[in-house]
């Protein structure tokens, strides 16, 4: 995997030298972009620049939280349904499938800016869609707006001692959707190789080398992009990292938390000895506890025991580090205080979000709206496949999608309806069906069996065969 993953690198490194000689196209990633972009990776995979064993600075990897948090609550409670013909129902058993990994994906993406996601043709359902991350591919055109009509894939297969590579192009030319597809071979870990036949590989056999699509109105892709304004690089139309505004406030949180972690390590109990005293020791087989250690200097006849008590800064450290997450909510695009650090369990968490949390809500909108533009693109290339290859009959489509609530909270909505019970407003079933799991006939049939536990008996009248 670690040869897979340079391989891809260098592949990456060798699009801006030979791109123009294989595909005579130009590529739209700067130095500066490709470098932000390893940053980031860098950073979210634990390796940030900043670590320095010799000074004991490690990470606590908050950037990573930072993106998987972000992603919990842009993917809260989706709903995405496609709605309309037989077509329609072939399109939601991909999204269905696409669902089930969204989360991740978002992830992802909030990491380094963006994720492609990208229909592949294949009939089975539950892996027609392609996830390519930023070493996968390259852009090579885009509007002025830029949008993403042109770009590169790369699809990598390692067999024995050598390396299949794949590029396939996607771009419009003379009003036609244009994919081009090559293939390499390579024993060399350093360089793409001699191209081959497609048909050389059994996994692409059945690829054509060349395909024109007519009436193809967007690319048969999908780019997923964070909605953050890129001023690394102004002309690029690659997103940006969710937490790449607070790179400096993650490395004083490593530093603040690198130094918190020494001071208690530094505090363990210790007494100091002098020499005399270990040798004795020593003379007369005396095991001496882990704690005592031995010192010379400033230690005389008269004082031979020195105990050191560390002093802990625990609450100067607690501020500060909340300091700091302070900030890194605030340049990220979230309320301050979204993150803190608990005194009482001494974890870091996000706080729940508020009614008026409107940075942390706003940006989560922003996000999401940009996650809806790109399932609309995806499903209108996954349409134009199952068109293509014939996986299911043509027809038309709506989609509509739904999110969680992020101010919601489960218990005080069950506290809430079950005042409605009390007061006669909200049928007791359905309180069951809502918070207690049950499903519509069960919660029907304890209701009812209730009822006739707890009903009165009749007692005998003159009415229902009572003595007149």
């Amino acid at each position: 995997m670690k040869l897979l993953n340079w391989i891809k690198g260098v592949i990456n490194k060798m699009f801006k030298n030979d791109v123009k000689r294989i595909f005579s196209t130009d590529v739209l990633i700067s130095s500066t972009m490709a470098e932000a972009i390893k940053s980031w990776n860098d950073i979210v995979g634990g390796q940030p620049e900043w670590i320095d064993k010799e000074d004991n600075i490690d990470t606590i990897n908050f950037a990573k939280f930072i993106t998987s948090d972000t992603a919990k609550k842009v993917c809260l409670d989706i709903d995405i349904h496609v709605d309309g013909s037989s077509r329609a129902n072939y399109l939601q058993s991909a999204i269905d499938s696409f669902k089930k990994v969204l989360r991740d994906k978002v992830e992802d993406a909030c990491a380094v800016g963006g994720i492609m996601f990208k229909p592949n043709g294949s009939g089975n359902i539950k892996n027609c869609i392609n996830y390519v991350a930023n070493n996968d591919y390259i852009i090579t055109e885009k509007t002025a707006n830029g949008d993403i009509t042109g770009a590169i894939f790369c699809d990598y297969i390692k067999r024995g001692t050598g390396i299949y590579t794949r590029l396939e192009y996607h771009r419009f030319e003379n009003k036609l959707y244009i994919i081009t597809n090559k293939a390499y071979y390579s024993t060399n870990d350093k360089e793409l190789g001699k191209e081959i036949k497609l048909d050389e590989v059994p996994e692409w056999n059945n690829i054509s080398p060349e395909a024109a699509i007519e009436n193809i109105t967007a690319p048969l892709f999908s780019y997923f992009k964070m909605p953050f304004n890129n001023t690394i690089d102004y002309n690029s139309p690659l997103g940006v990292s969710v937490f790449s505004n607070a790179i400096k406030e993650l490395q004083d949180l490593d530093i603040a938390w690198s130094r918190k972690s020494g001071e208690v390590e530094d505090s363990k109990h210790m007494t100091f000895l002098d020499s005399n005293s270990l040798e004795y020791s020593k003379t007369h087989n005396i095991k001496l506890p882990r704690f005592v250690k031995g010192i010379d200097m400033g230690v005389t006849n008269e004082n031979s025991i020195h105990e050191h008590v560390a002093t802990l800064l625990t609450e100067q450290r607690i501020n500060d580090i909340n300091s700091i997450l302070s900030m890194i909510s605030t340049k990220c695009g979230f309320s301050q205080g979204q993150f803190i650090l608990d005194r009482k369990t001494g974890h870091i968490t996000a706080t729940q979000v508020e009614a008026d949390d409107r940075e942390t809500i706003e940006t989560i909108k922003d996000i999401r709206d940009a996650l809806k533009d790109s399932i609309d693109h995806l499903i209108y290339a996954l349409d134009v496949y199952a068109t293509l290859y014939h996986l299911a009959p043509a027809g038309s489509y709506e989609t509509s999608y739904g999110f969680g609530d992020l101010t919601y909270n489960f218990e005080e909505d069950r506290a809430r309806h079950w005042n409605y019970v009390i007061q006669g407003k909200y049928p007791l079933w359905r309180y069951y069906n809502k918070f207690e799991g049950m499903s519509e006939s069960e919660a029907k049939a304890i209701v009812k069996e209730a009822k006739e536990e707890n009903a009165p008996e009749e007692k005998p009248g003159i009415f229902n065969g009572g003595n007149q």
